[in-house]
């Protein structure tokens, strides 16, 4: 053999290697996905690696870190615009009581198919009602967990022992009924020559969170069906009407605003540092505002009173993953979904956020989650350490984990309608109305139960039409 044709034979060995590595490389498919902050340390990042690293055909890219879409209008239209024009993220978050008016609208694929063909995630793994979130007219849409691991989104009543000591209340009795909590609250109410120095209750949202508690703790629907709205039920209105007997009596919306919007960030957040003694608040915060910035709090967390201070009820709610309409890599962004919300993904979050926690010094808060497994393998991993390092804080786990037997008995979740976004909204929109006494609680249930239903109606017509 000649040099010359050995020399050509080495260029063409190479040049097919060459070839051959590049179609690897090109035949990597990159996933896009929105709601995963892997910018930072911490279980989003870990979750990222380990996915790639796994399945070395997919590449996992994390575009929008923050929660992409759910309650805020920016993020929303963020997402919608993106789905019009043809170019959405393979898979985002989606806060679970929107996925059906999503899905209603045409802007979500279903994976109902794909979950049938896999047999996985499976029903019985995870609690029923954040499964049932995820379906539209019988399909599934979605996924639970989402941006936020998929813990319960359960909001319930916390308090700070020693303000209650300091205004003369037993510290381990919080208040059971609605004549309790005003009590308590005026109690625990301080202010000189006009100006708030403490608050009794501190509202969250001071719109549909409290709303949504209220309403239904005193036997209220927002929803009778998918098509008929019912917010401005007699049971409903009465809830505000105590709402806004419950903020008058702590100086009302405009001094009460005033003094909140003194405090800056989460570490001025002013139930933490003692100047507001009771609030409405999810279970996250035990982990991401009490954990991280005040581990060492004096509280307690139990039902949020209700009407007769007998008969308790808790609300949740919660994130998930959807497929928008369009995605240009729905196998793999399905992948990617069952290894998220699979026990090895989940832990792999947990003790990447855990991982973190520690460099910085904290304990790991495992929050409850609505994967059963999962749950279960974090609740045992970490749990321990906050019992011996923070037992308020574990009392807390306690309490979400097992909140059937603290006296709750029934948990509600948002209406899964086509007009879930809009619902959201007008209960906002009404609260202030009626908090600012711009419009009395009856007048401003009216107006909202008028726009949800008109929305609920353009739907329906223009879907019966399309059925016949």
């Amino acid at each position: 053999m000649s040099t010359r044709t050995k020399w050509s034979l080495i260029l063409l060995v190479g040049m097919l290697m060459m070839a051959l590595t590049f179609s690897s490389v090109s035949a990597k498919t990159k996933v896009i996905i929105w709601g995963i902050n892997d910018t930072v340390p911490g279980g989003h990042r870990e979750q990222v690696q380990t996915f790639n690293k796994l399945h070395p055909d997919i590449e996992l890219v994390s575009e929008v870190q923050t929660a992409a879409a759910g309650q805020t209008p920016e993020s929303m239209q963020k997402l919608m615009t993106a789905i019009a024009a043809g170019n959405p993220p393979d898979i985002t978050t989606l806060d679970r009581f929107v996925v059906g008016s999503w899905a209603a609208r045409g802007a979500l694929t279903s994976i109902d198919a794909l979950i049938k063909r896999d047999g996985v995630p499976k029903k019985e793994d995870w609690v029923d009602a954040t499964w049932e979130e995820c379906k539209w007219d019988g399909e599934m849409f979605a996924l639970p967990p989402g941006h936020d691991i998929g813990h319960l989104g359960l909001w319930s009543l916390y308090w700070n022992k020693d303000l209650f000591a300091e205004a003369g209340l037993d510290p381990e009795v919080p208040p059971k009924s609605w004549d309790d909590l005003l009590e308590y609250a005026s109690k625990l109410f301080i202010e000189d020559e006009g100006e708030i120095e403490q608050l009794g209750f501190r509202y969250i949202w001071a719109g549909a969170v409290e709303l949504y508690q209220f309403g239904w703790s005193n036997g209220g629907r927002f929803m009778e069906s998918p098509r008929k709205a019912t917010v401005n039920d007699p049971k409903n209105v009465e809830a505000l009407e105590f709402m806004v007997e419950l903020y008058d009596e702590l100086g009302g919306m405009e001094n009460i605003g005033t003094f909140l919007s003194s405090f800056q960030g989460v570490e001025q957040d002013p139930f933490l540092t003692g100047l507001a003694a009771m609030e409405i608040h999810g279970d996250w915060t035990i982990r991401f505002d009490i954990g991280r910035y005040k581990p060492d709090l004096n509280f307690g967390v139990r039902p949020t009173p209700s009407p007769d201070g007998e008969h308790f009820t808790a609300w949740g709610g919660g994130w998930s993953w959807v497929i928008p309409k369009g995605a240009k890599n729905v196998e793999e962004a399905w992948t990617v979904m069952k290894w998220l919300t699979s026990v090895e993904g989940l832990l792999v979050r947990a003790r990447g956020d855990a991982a973190y926690d520690h460099s910085e010094g904290r304990v790991h808060i495992p929050l409850p989650i609505a994967n059963v497994p999962a749950n279960k393998a974090i609740q045992a991993e970490f749990y321990p350490a906050v019992r011996e390092n923070c037992p308020c804080i574990a009392d807390a786990i306690d309490y979400f984990s097992n909140i059937y037997d603290y006296g709750v008995e029934k948990i509600f979740w948002r209406p899964v309608c086509t007009v879930a976004d809009v619902l959201w909204a007008e209960m906002d929109r009404a609260c202030q109305a009626a908090l600012f006494h711009q419009l009395t609680p009856q007048q401003a249930m009216d107006e909202a139960n008028t726009n949800v239903q008109k929305g609920a109606d353009e739907y329906w017509k223009r879907k019966d039409q399309e059925s016949k």
